[in-house]
């Protein structure tokens, strides 16, 4: 006789479906199990909350390093299957990623901020209206700064990624929503912290995010950028290099006043020993080049001509014969003599005005041939920016579609 076979209670299947993310022989097993599981109790939020206690209070030393790191990418594959079923859950969830923050393990660094990125992009956008999002907002943003600001320059590396993952995935109105207070903070975090290059990757990331938006806040972060290529930190030299060209790109108005400064401040960097910083010098020096007013060629004052247009009459000049008591004989010279030097000396004017005319005519061609090539120089380092910024655009819209979590779980 057969028995019939009891089916597995939920928190048994929840163990037996975690326990096969250790190995990557059973991981996509464990994570489909994992999806199902979650999308047939969604309504339940006693089994979802099991479900966080038990990735939250599994004993470390029972966890290697792969389970480790899949149990904390499941609080985001949470939120990517549940979505507003996963906002009263995110108490806990946050307490659990900020407790792994905490821990300062720079190589649970991208399983943390993959979670955060997929925390905002799949709840914000759940909630009625913008004002209930951007509290939800800041309440993941306000223990990330605070990280950003403690001692520890791994648990400031680690919470600068998350915030970068955050601001890549948080949906654009949110950013507008709070970007002026976003953009303060990172401007005055960015100077003393350890994670210069991390936070200046944020930056980049609000930039590309809000775009045109930026505008207004362009030249407060200038002084903050050239403060960090004093550094000799590689990464954060490129990262400020990289910063200077994307708000070259993205907002050029308000940074063109600064192009002959920034050409300065970069040129230095065209020897430097790294490769990846001279790559991004030469990125920048070419964007900004063209953006230097050239000064004008000086005006060469014209040469004043004579008011006679025919040749010089030589008896002019000479004075009239005054009557005298004693007349002296004076020999005149021959007509032939005479009428020769007349002659010559009509020649010798033409031949004057027809040099002067020459000179002004090229005078005139000179101006004429350099206004154009000032001209034709303005044109194409129009269109050489113009061409950098649909790049960098094309680029960033590429960036944001490729670091969507499905489309990274589809491209791999």
């Amino acid at each position: 006789m057969k028995h019939k076979t009891e089916k597995p209670d939920f928190q048994s299947s929840v163990l037996e479906a975690l326990s096969k993310l250790g190995t990557n022989a059973t991981q996509p097993q464990g994570i489909s199990e994992v999806k199902s599981i979650l999308s047939s109790n969604s309504h339940l939020q006693d089994r979802l909350a099991f479900v966080v206690h038990t990735l939250s209070h599994t004993p470390e030393s029972s966890l290697t390093p792969t389970h480790k790191r899949e149990f904390i990418k499941l609080y985001g594959l949470m939120c990517e299957v549940l979505e507003e079923a996963a906002v009263p859950l995110l108490p806990r969830i946050l307490a659990a990623l900020q407790k792994k923050l905490k821990e300062g393990d720079l190589d649970y660094s991208e399983a943390i901020s993959s979670s955060y990125g997929a925390i905002v992009h799949n709840t914000l956008h759940t909630f009625s209206d913008l004002p209930s999002a951007n509290n939800q907002l800041e309440e993941i943003l306000s223990p990330i700064f605070n990280y950003i600001a403690s001692h520890s320059r791994n648990l400031q590396v680690l919470a600068a990624c998350a915030l970068t993952k955050i601001i890549q995935h948080t949906p654009i109105e949110c950013l507008q929503f709070t970007l002026e207070n976003l953009t303060q903070k990172l401007v005055e975090v960015i100077p003393v912290s350890k994670a210069q290059a991390q936070l200046l990757e944020a930056l980049i990331s609000l930039i590309l995010s809000v775009e045109q938006d930026f505008e207004p806040y362009a030249e407060q972060c200038i002084p903050v950028i050239f403060q960090s290529l004093k550094t000799e930190d590689n990464s954060t030299k490129k990262q400020a290099l990289d910063a200077l060209y994307t708000l070259g790109a993205v907002v050029p108005g308000p940074v063109e006043s600064f192009a002959e400064r920034i050409t300065k401040y970069v040129e230095v960097f065209r020897s430097d020993k790294n490769k990846n910083v001279r790559d991004a010098c030469l990125e920048a020096l070419n964007l900004f080049r063209p953006m230097v007013k050239q000064p004008l060629p000086p005006k060469e004052p014209e040469r004043p001509r004579s008011i006679f247009k025919g040749p010089v009459n030589n008896e002019f000049f000479k004075p009239e014969k005054v009557p005298s008591t004693i007349e002296v004989p004076q020999e005149t010279p021959p007509k032939s003599s005479e009428s020769e030097q007349s002659t010559a000396i009509k020649k010798l004017k033409e031949l004057e005005q027809q040099n002067e005319e020459l000179v002004s005519e090229f005078s005139s061609f000179r101006k004429h041939t350099q206004a154009e090539l000032v001209e034709l120089n303005q044109r194409l380092g129009s269109l050489e920016e113009i061409i950098n910024t649909v790049t960098q655009l094309f680029e960033a819209k590429l960036k944001q579609l490729t670091s969507h979590p499905n489309i990274a779980r589809l491209i791999n």
